[in-house]
């Protein structure tokens, strides 16, 4: 028995040491590697003395699941106070550590600010892989057809996540032209909301959170539409328009109950009776 547990020990020690970034030496390395897979990089900025950074090392980048979706990618590490100096300029970056997921051209398809934990890092890493490998074949239906309407919600997608809200715009403006009314819409919708809501200009994310909701093909991007909605009333002090939603969310068949439940908390810092609302759990 002894011998037995000595050996799954063993085995999963050796797993856990397997676990680890293959890390370029540095960026002109990383920069011909990713030409050669046609990968996208991994560039993290970091401070010696930060202890997110140093969590992040300990934890996030040692996680199976992050090592695994970084075989896809070309990860490198950069030190803003040596090797990463004049780059962390040339990309005006303020707050460390900050990893940007940038092509050879240095052209950005995401970032990640600050610390996160491995099950919420392969969560925003997940998308910037699978937009980085969908854009060829999107942009080349669209040179072929530039009315498709499911390629141009796919690439407003894409343009809003790389923050390029004016070309996502456009894009959705297509999309929205054409018949297609597939899952695509309300998540291209979604994205240009989040892309607002996060430059503090609820009164423009609205919007297209409210088309989301309209047009929204799954429970999923439904809730998601109706709790970004309250979000938005509560920055803007309405409160009255944060439950109205909040009830909304709660009152759906298909709702995602983690959407629900926050839905419920908001209820509750705005001291409503949750318990009278019909709703899950």
């Amino acid at each position: 028995m002894k011998g037995l547990l000595f050996a799954l020990l063993s085995f999963c020690l050796s797993l856990s040491a397997a676990a680890e970034l293959p890390w370029a030496k540095d960026y002109p390395t990383a920069k011909a590697n990713a030409k050669l897979s046609n990968k996208l990089m991994m560039v993290c900025f970091y401070i010696d003395e930060s202890p997110e950074w140093r969590k992040m090392t300990a934890e996030t980048f040692v996680d199976p699941r992050v090592v695994r979706l970084c075989e896809n990618i070309v990860p490198v590490k950069l030190n803003v106070e040596a090797d990463g100096e004049l780059l962390s300029k040339q990309f005006k970056l303020e707050t460390y550590p900050t990893i940007l997921f940038v092509d050879t051209s240095e052209e950005t398809w995401g970032e990640v600010l600050g610390l996160l934990a491995a099950e919420e890092f392969a969560a925003e890493l997940m998308p910037i892989v699978q937009h980085y490998r969908s854009y060829p074949a999107i942009a080349a239906k669209l040179k072929s057809d530039p009315t498709d309407g499911e390629a141009n919600a796919r690439m407003a997608l894409i343009c809003a996540s790389r923050k390029r809200t004016d070309e996502a715009e456009a894009h959705l403006e297509a999309a929205e032209r054409s018949s297609y009314r597939g899952v695509h819409l309300a998540r291209a919708l979604l994205a240009i909301g989040d892309r607002y809501q996060l430059s503090a200009k609820q009164e423009m994310a609205i919007p297209f959170f409210k088309r989301a909701h309209a047009v929204g093909t799954t429970g999923e991007d439904r809730s998601y539409a109706l709790l970004a909605l309250a979000y938005c009333h509560l920055h803007l002090e309405d409160k009255e328009s944060a439950r109205r939603y909040c009830n909304l969310l709660i009152e759906m068949e298909d709702a995602s109950p983690d959407y629900v439940e926050m839905a419920r908390r908001i209820l509750r810092t705005l001291g409503s009776r949750v318990d009278r609302v019909r709703g899950h759990g």
